[in-house]
């Protein structure tokens, strides 16, 4: 509330006016001004030393909406006249575009903290583009993009931040201009894309473009996260499944699978290659699989190794196998 001169007394009786009561809340519930030339039944609120006065009672709206009421004093016995009204009303329109532009202005300096705080806080790269470039960023932006400074990151258009083509085969700026031409159309875009960093490491991200309206043109919002992990593992959990199947269709057909280090000699193999040769994972080396073949194979064996260490490709080989119990089998 805003008042000028009024006495201590008056503002503690009527800093809180119900609507509908006194002059001021009679104004308040009926939208009109009201008017009294002295202090009389309508004076609900009175307090000890009120002096003799009138008042001119003028609500301060905005179409239907109440912002607050004018109380201004006059004389006792003051004679209401249109041409008072009319400008106490005038004042009253002008105060309401006043108050009216301030609770925006606040809003909207409320909303621009909001953003600023959510922008800079975010862990995913926000940027604002248009027809020009990225023209803004946070500071996620720049440690995504491995880009030390704004100015190294902004200027560019999207397709300059990616690599030569997608892994789809399309090559990205063209790519980057469709993606942005759909998000203008339909309202919003999502899709995956792969981006490169500064120092030219490509990752895969995930990328949400939305159209704004700032400061009378068409701008995007593009937000842009690092999948890298979330790939990584997706990938790793492929391979378990995959591996689990394979484990699982080998123990069926009774097939196992190794792999050797020919540097280090170091043997891995499938859980059923250890079940053919009856031989334990944590204990078994490329020596233990040689003792387990025949003594009159075992030379052949070894020389099929060395010919595809030195010279590559495939071979066929068969040959046997004595078990520590002295079980003999035949394997291919």
């Amino acid at each position: 509330a805003v008042h000028r001169g009024l006495p201590e007394a008056l503002l503690k009786k009527c800093a809180l006016v119900p609507f509908g009561e006194c002059l001021c809340g009679r104004a308040a519930i009926k939208r009109e001004v009201v008017f009294a030339a002295h202090v009389d039944e309508k004076h609900e609120h009175r307090y000890d030393g009120i002096r003799p006065h009138g008042h001119y009672c003028v609500p301060i709206l905005i179409g239907d909406r109440l912002l607050g009421v004018i109380t201004t004093y006059v004389p006792e016995g003051h004679r209401r006249t249109a041409e008072e009204e009319n400008f106490l009303g005038m004042a009253a329109d002008t105060l309401a575009g006043v108050i009216e532009r301030k609770r925006f202005e606040a809003r909207i300096n409320e909303a621009a903290i909001k953003f600023t705080s959510i922008f800079e806080s975010s862990n995913d790269a926000i940027m604002l583009l248009d027809d020009k470039g990225f023209f803004e960023c946070n500071n996620a932006t720049l440690r995504i993009f491995g880009c030390s400074t704004k100015e190294e990151f902004l200027g560019k258009h999207p397709g300059e931040w990616s690599p030569p083509t997608q892994s789809d085969g399309t090559e990205s700026i063209a790519a980057a201009k469709k993606k942005i031409a759909a998000a203008f159309r339909d309202g919003r875009n999502f899709f995956e894309w792969t981006h490169w960093r500064a120092d030219g490491t490509v990752f895969p991200a995930e990328v949400l473009l939305t159209p704004l309206r700032l400061d009378g043109r068409d701008v995007l919002q593009a937000t842009v996260r690092d999948i890298t992990e979330r790939k990584k593992g997706e990938e790793a959990l492929r391979e378990k499944e995959s591996v689990a199947y394979l484990s699982e269709a080998q123990k069926v057909a009774h097939i196992g699978y190794w792999k050797m280090n020919p540097e280090t000699m170091e043997l891995v193999g499938s859980d059923e290659l250890y079940n053919i040769f009856s031989l334990s994972r944590e204990k078994a080396g490329f020596e233990s699989f040689v003792e387990v073949i025949h003594p009159d194979d075992r030379e052949r064996y070894i020389a099929a190794i060395t010919r595809g260490i030195e010279g590559g490709g495939n071979w066929n080989e068969e040959h046997r196998l004595i078990l520590r119990d002295g079980t003999e089998k035949f394997i291919h």
